[in-house]
């Protein structure tokens, strides 16, 4: 099961009356929250909002507020009416029903797909998700041994060192004695593609 935590939490004064929108009030706030975390606006691709439109007194007074988290690029946005709790709420059910979808392709490629193209599925997550991309290819910074793939993969390890070793002699793959590992991702797609 996959960590998940609060990373950062930022909170303004309490007041009376603001004298700004509210976009203002929570610019400061979303702008202190990305840089404790490190992120960048383009990396959050979904938000929950938690409003009390009926003390603004107009409708849909919160889609305003979007301006204060980046319109651009497009995110998922959900808007939850009256309470913060019940956007927390919605946000973590979402994310348990992510991650049982998620598990449910796991069992199902476990049963239906082989170990190579499991293995090859697995470097393109790791790419999309833990990657550095450039032009040719994605950098994987993080040490992975073929221990742990043969565990993500669901195959034994001298498997996982027979497919490495091919996707190596393929040129999908490039790693290196910093444990780094380079992923052709286009390349790696194509193969799976034909061997499929």
């Amino acid at each position: 099961m996959e960590d998940i935590a609060i990373v950062a939490l930022a909170q303004t004064k309490s007041y009376r009356r603001f004298p700004d929108s509210e976009p203002a009030l929570l610019m400061g706030l979303v702008n202190q929250v990305l840089a404790e975390t490190g992120l960048e606006r383009r990396e959050v691709d979904f938000t929950i909002a938690g409003s009390c439109d009926y003390l603004s007194g107009m409708p849909f007074a919160f889609i305003s507020n979007v301006d204060a988290f980046g319109a651009w690029p497009p995110v998922y946005e959900s808007h939850v009416e009256m309470d913060g709790a019940w956007a927390l709420f919605e946000g973590f059910v979402r994310y348990l029903a992510a991650r049982i979808a998620e598990q449910q392709q796991v069992i199902a490629n476990l049963v239906t797909v082989d170990s190579e193209q499991r293995l090859g599925q697995t470097l393109l997550h790791l790419a999309d998700t833990l990657g550095k991309k450039n032009q040719q290819s994605t950098r994987v910074e993080l040490k992975i041994s073929h221990d742990e793939l043969s565990e993500m993969v669901g195959t034994t390890r001298p498997r996982i060192s027979l497919f490495m070793q091919r996707f190596r002699n393929l040129g999908l793959i490039e790693p290196n004695r910093e444990h780094v590992l380079i992923i052709h991702e286009n390349k790696l797609t194509d193969y799976l593609a034909q061997i499929a």
